[in-house]
Protein backbone atom coordinates (compact mmCIF):
# COMPACT_ATOMS: atom_id res chain seq x y z
CA UNK A 1 0.00 0.00 0.00
CA UNK A 2 1.42 3.79 -1.01
CA UNK A 3 1.54 6.95 0.61
CA UNK A 4 1.99 9.69 -0.28
CA UNK A 5 3.02 11.37 3.40
CA UNK A 6 3.64 9.28 6.52
CA UNK A 7 0.80 9.02 8.67
CA UNK A 8 1.07 8.76 12.42
CA UNK A 9 0.59 5.33 11.80
CA UNK A 10 2.40 4.48 9.21
CA UNK A 11 5.33 5.68 11.23
CA UNK A 12 4.73 3.75 14.19
CA UNK A 13 4.84 0.20 12.06
CA UNK A 14 8.00 2.02 10.03
CA UNK A 15 10.04 2.19 13.33
CA UNK A 16 9.16 -1.05 14.51
CA UNK A 17 10.59 -2.33 11.47
CA UNK A 18 13.57 -0.09 11.82
CA UNK A 19 14.42 -1.04 15.08
CA UNK A 20 14.09 -4.84 14.70
CA UNK A 21 15.88 -5.24 11.64
CA UNK A 22 18.93 -2.75 13.65
CA UNK A 23 18.37 -5.25 16.66
CA UNK A 24 18.94 -8.16 13.66
CA UNK A 25 21.91 -6.12 12.48
CA UNK A 26 20.19 -5.95 9.10
CA UNK A 27 21.00 -3.23 6.81
CA UNK A 28 18.42 -1.74 4.20
CA UNK A 29 19.60 -3.35 1.48
CA UNK A 30 20.22 -7.01 3.44
CA UNK A 31 17.11 -6.45 4.40
CA UNK A 32 15.72 -5.97 0.81
CA UNK A 33 17.83 -8.94 -0.54
CA UNK A 34 15.97 -10.89 2.00
CA UNK A 35 12.63 -10.64 0.38
CA UNK A 36 13.80 -9.70 -2.89
CA UNK A 37 13.17 -6.00 -2.65
CA UNK A 38 16.16 -2.67 -3.09
CA UNK A 39 17.39 -1.05 -0.36
CA UNK A 40 15.63 1.82 -1.37
CA UNK A 41 12.16 0.10 -0.94
CA UNK A 42 13.08 -0.88 2.34
CA UNK A 43 14.04 2.86 3.16
CA UNK A 44 10.55 3.76 2.04
CA UNK A 45 8.80 1.41 4.53
CA UNK A 46 11.07 2.47 7.16
CA UNK A 47 10.14 5.72 6.97
CA UNK A 48 5.99 4.92 6.62
CA UNK A 49 6.68 6.05 2.98
CA UNK A 50 5.45 2.80 1.81
CA UNK A 51 3.57 0.23 3.93
CA UNK A 52 3.70 -3.83 2.44
CA UNK A 53 1.12 -6.26 1.63
CA UNK A 54 0.33 -8.26 4.61
CA UNK A 55 1.92 -11.29 3.03
CA UNK A 56 5.30 -9.44 2.53
CA UNK A 57 4.68 -7.87 5.72
CA UNK A 58 4.31 -11.43 7.54
CA UNK A 59 7.56 -12.29 5.50
CA UNK A 60 9.61 -9.17 6.87
CA UNK A 61 8.67 -10.29 10.24
CA UNK A 62 9.90 -13.92 9.71
CA UNK A 63 13.52 -12.68 9.04
CA UNK A 64 12.83 -10.54 11.89
CA UNK A 65 11.75 -12.56 14.37
CA UNK A 66 8.45 -10.90 14.95
CA UNK A 67 5.88 -13.23 15.93
CA UNK A 68 3.20 -14.21 18.39
CA UNK A 69 1.27 -10.56 19.89
CA UNK A 70 3.93 -8.81 18.65
CA UNK A 71 3.26 -9.25 14.94
CA UNK A 72 -0.87 -9.16 15.38
CA UNK A 73 -0.33 -6.05 17.04
CA UNK A 74 1.99 -4.97 14.33
CA UNK A 75 -0.53 -6.26 11.46
CA UNK A 76 -3.34 -3.75 13.15
CA UNK A 77 -1.02 -0.89 13.02
CA UNK A 78 -0.54 -1.77 9.28
CA UNK A 79 -4.58 -1.87 8.64
CA UNK A 80 -4.72 1.64 10.55
CA UNK A 81 -1.92 3.29 8.43
CA UNK A 82 -3.89 5.37 5.69
CA UNK A 83 -5.57 7.48 8.99
CA UNK A 84 -4.06 10.39 9.08
CA UNK A 85 -5.04 11.05 12.46
CA UNK A 86 -4.74 9.07 15.60
CA UNK A 87 -6.10 9.08 19.10
CA UNK A 88 -4.12 6.43 21.80
CA UNK A 89 -2.10 6.92 25.46
CA UNK A 90 0.32 9.59 25.64
CA UNK A 91 3.90 7.65 26.27
CA UNK A 92 2.90 5.33 22.90
CA UNK A 93 2.44 8.78 20.80
CA UNK A 94 5.36 10.27 22.10
CA UNK A 95 7.56 7.91 20.87
CA UNK A 96 6.05 8.77 17.21
CA UNK A 97 6.07 12.17 18.31
CA UNK A 98 9.79 12.29 18.08
CA UNK A 99 9.99 10.26 14.75
CA UNK A 100 8.30 13.59 13.03
CA UNK A 101 10.65 16.05 15.22
CA UNK A 102 14.06 14.16 13.48
CA UNK A 103 12.43 14.67 9.98
CA UNK A 104 11.28 18.60 11.05
CA UNK A 105 12.21 21.47 9.54
CA UNK A 106 10.47 23.58 12.09
CA UNK A 107 8.72 22.78 15.34
CA UNK A 108 6.18 25.38 16.53
CA UNK A 109 5.10 24.87 20.40
CA UNK A 110 2.41 26.22 22.23
CA UNK A 111 1.96 25.26 26.14
CA UNK A 112 -0.17 27.38 28.69
CA UNK A 113 0.95 26.60 32.43
CA UNK A 114 3.46 23.83 31.91
CA UNK A 115 6.97 23.72 30.74
CA UNK A 116 6.71 22.25 27.08
CA UNK A 117 8.31 18.46 27.39
CA UNK A 118 11.43 19.50 25.33
CA UNK A 119 12.00 22.90 27.84
CA UNK A 120 11.84 20.24 30.45
CA UNK A 121 14.97 19.93 33.00
CA UNK A 122 15.58 16.83 34.37
CA UNK A 123 14.27 17.47 37.79
CA UNK A 124 11.48 19.19 36.46
CA UNK A 125 10.50 16.60 34.79
CA UNK A 126 10.79 13.83 37.29
CA UNK A 127 9.10 15.90 39.89
CA UNK A 128 6.05 16.21 37.36
CA UNK A 129 6.12 12.11 36.63
CA UNK A 130 6.23 11.87 40.25
CA UNK A 131 3.39 13.84 41.27
CA UNK A 132 1.02 11.86 38.92
CA UNK A 133 1.99 8.39 40.56
CA UNK A 134 4.73 7.13 38.60
CA UNK A 135 7.04 4.32 39.75
CA UNK A 136 10.65 5.18 40.37
CA UNK A 137 11.65 3.17 37.34
CA UNK A 138 9.41 4.44 35.50
CA UNK A 139 10.70 7.74 36.37
CA UNK A 140 13.77 6.93 35.02
CA UNK A 141 13.04 5.78 31.96
CA UNK A 142 10.66 8.41 31.33
CA UNK A 143 13.40 11.23 32.08
CA UNK A 144 15.54 9.56 29.98
CA UNK A 145 13.29 9.81 26.69
CA UNK A 146 12.34 13.25 27.24
CA UNK A 147 16.28 14.31 27.73
CA UNK A 148 17.16 11.66 24.37
CA UNK A 149 14.59 13.38 22.84
CA UNK A 150 15.96 16.83 23.23
CA UNK A 151 19.18 16.19 22.72
CA UNK A 152 18.49 14.83 19.48
CA UNK A 153 15.78 17.77 18.56
CA UNK A 154 18.57 20.32 19.75
CA UNK A 155 21.56 18.25 17.74
CA UNK A 156 19.56 18.80 14.35
CA UNK A 157 19.57 22.26 14.46
CA UNK A 158 16.26 22.46 13.69
CA UNK A 159 14.59 26.21 14.05
CA UNK A 160 12.35 25.40 17.12
CA UNK A 161 9.86 28.51 18.37
CA UNK A 162 8.26 27.91 22.30
CA UNK A 163 4.98 29.77 23.56
CA UNK A 164 5.03 29.80 27.38
CA UNK A 165 2.20 31.12 29.39
CA UNK A 166 3.40 33.45 31.69
CA UNK A 167 1.09 31.03 34.44
CA UNK A 168 3.46 28.46 33.58
CA UNK A 169 6.25 30.68 35.14
CA UNK A 170 4.18 31.97 37.94
CA UNK A 171 2.94 28.81 39.91
CA UNK A 172 5.63 26.73 39.37
CA UNK A 173 4.86 22.54 40.08
CA UNK A 174 8.03 22.27 42.03
CA UNK A 175 10.17 23.27 44.79
CA UNK A 176 12.09 26.63 44.37
CA UNK A 177 15.41 24.62 44.27
CA UNK A 178 14.16 22.52 41.21
CA UNK A 179 12.56 25.52 39.98
CA UNK A 180 15.19 27.68 39.79
CA UNK A 181 16.93 24.94 37.89
CA UNK A 182 14.52 24.81 35.52
CA UNK A 183 14.41 28.79 35.21
CA UNK A 184 17.96 28.82 34.31
CA UNK A 185 17.57 26.02 31.65
CA UNK A 186 15.33 28.21 30.00
CA UNK A 187 17.39 30.77 29.30
CA UNK A 188 20.61 28.74 28.74
CA UNK A 189 18.60 27.07 25.89
CA UNK A 190 17.49 30.43 24.60
CA UNK A 191 20.53 31.62 23.93
CA UNK A 192 20.73 28.99 21.18
CA UNK A 193 20.55 30.19 17.59
CA UNK A 194 17.65 28.34 16.33
CA UNK A 195 15.63 28.13 19.28
CA UNK A 196 12.92 30.93 20.36
CA UNK A 197 11.35 31.26 23.60
CA UNK A 198 8.26 34.02 23.94
CA UNK A 199 6.19 34.30 27.03
CA UNK A 200 2.27 35.34 26.56
CA UNK A 201 1.62 37.79 29.60
CA UNK A 202 -1.20 36.54 31.88
CA UNK A 203 -2.72 40.08 31.23
CA UNK A 204 -3.49 39.61 27.41
CA UNK A 205 -7.32 38.94 25.92
CA UNK A 206 -8.11 36.40 24.55
CA UNK A 207 -5.40 34.46 22.30
CA UNK A 208 -5.16 30.75 21.12
CA UNK A 209 -3.45 29.23 23.74
CA UNK A 210 -6.27 29.97 25.94
CA UNK A 211 -8.10 27.08 24.30
CA UNK A 212 -5.14 24.63 24.92
CA UNK A 213 -1.69 23.74 24.18
CA UNK A 214 -0.39 22.07 20.82
CA UNK A 215 2.65 21.27 18.59
CA UNK A 216 3.06 21.80 15.12
CA UNK A 217 5.74 20.29 13.35
CA UNK A 218 6.52 21.39 9.83
CA UNK A 219 8.00 18.58 7.59
CA UNK A 220 10.89 19.30 5.48
CA UNK A 221 9.13 17.93 2.35
CA UNK A 222 5.70 19.84 1.28
CA UNK A 223 2.11 18.15 2.71
CA UNK A 224 4.69 16.37 5.95
CA UNK A 225 3.50 18.75 8.74
CA UNK A 226 1.57 17.21 11.69
CA UNK A 227 -0.23 18.82 14.80
CA UNK A 228 0.32 16.99 18.36
CA UNK A 229 -2.62 17.43 20.77
CA UNK A 230 -2.01 16.13 24.06
CA UNK A 231 -4.40 15.56 27.15
CA UNK A 232 -4.56 13.77 30.64
CA UNK A 233 -4.62 10.61 29.95
CA UNK A 234 -4.37 9.88 26.24
CA UNK A 235 -3.25 12.65 23.18
CA UNK A 236 -4.00 12.74 19.21
CA UNK A 237 -1.99 13.31 16.16
CA UNK A 238 -3.47 15.24 13.55
CA UNK A 239 -2.21 15.59 9.79
CA UNK A 240 -5.40 16.20 7.70
CA UNK A 241 -4.81 19.22 6.09
CA UNK A 242 -7.37 21.38 7.35
CA UNK A 243 -6.76 20.98 10.92
CA UNK A 244 -3.07 21.75 9.87
CA UNK A 245 -4.09 25.28 8.08
CA UNK A 246 -6.31 26.14 11.35
CA UNK A 247 -2.92 25.07 13.50
CA UNK A 248 -0.67 27.25 11.35
CA UNK A 249 -2.82 30.13 11.87
CA UNK A 250 -2.85 29.85 15.57
CA UNK A 251 0.97 29.64 15.56
CA UNK A 252 1.19 33.01 13.65
CA UNK A 253 -1.45 35.02 16.40
CA UNK A 254 0.69 32.97 18.76
CA UNK A 255 3.70 34.78 17.92
CA UNK A 256 2.34 38.68 17.44
CA UNK A 257 0.56 37.78 21.65
CA UNK A 258 3.42 37.06 23.26
CA UNK A 259 6.42 38.89 24.51
CA UNK A 260 9.50 39.43 22.02
CA UNK A 261 12.29 36.97 22.78
CA UNK A 262 14.54 38.90 24.46
CA UNK A 263 11.50 40.30 26.62
CA UNK A 264 10.66 36.94 27.59
CA UNK A 265 14.56 36.23 28.68
CA UNK A 266 14.35 39.49 31.10
CA UNK A 267 11.11 37.97 32.41
CA UNK A 268 12.45 34.57 33.21
CA UNK A 269 16.03 36.46 35.00
CA UNK A 270 13.70 38.43 36.82
CA UNK A 271 11.29 35.62 38.10
CA UNK A 272 14.88 33.54 39.16
CA UNK A 273 15.75 37.05 40.95
CA UNK A 274 12.36 37.03 42.93
CA UNK A 275 12.73 32.87 43.87
CA UNK A 276 16.47 33.68 44.83
CA UNK A 277 15.52 36.29 47.21
CA UNK A 278 12.03 34.19 48.86
CA UNK A 279 14.70 31.96 49.76
CA UNK A 280 16.90 34.12 51.57
CA UNK A 281 14.64 35.35 53.62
Amino acid sequence: MASNMPTPRSREFGSILRNAAQAKGYSTRQLGTLIRRNGSHVSRYFQGLLIPSEAETGAICVHLGIEGEALEALLQIRLEAADPNWVTGVNRQLAVLSEYEAAASQIFTAQAQRIPGLLQARTYAETLMRATGDTEDEIKAGADFRVGRREKVLASKVEATFVIGEYALRYPECDDTAWTEQLRFLIEVAQLPQITIQIVPMAALYTPLRDGGFVLIEGAEPGADVVYLEQYASSSTLTAKQYIRGYKEAAEQLRRDAMSPDDSVRLIGELIEEVEKRDDK
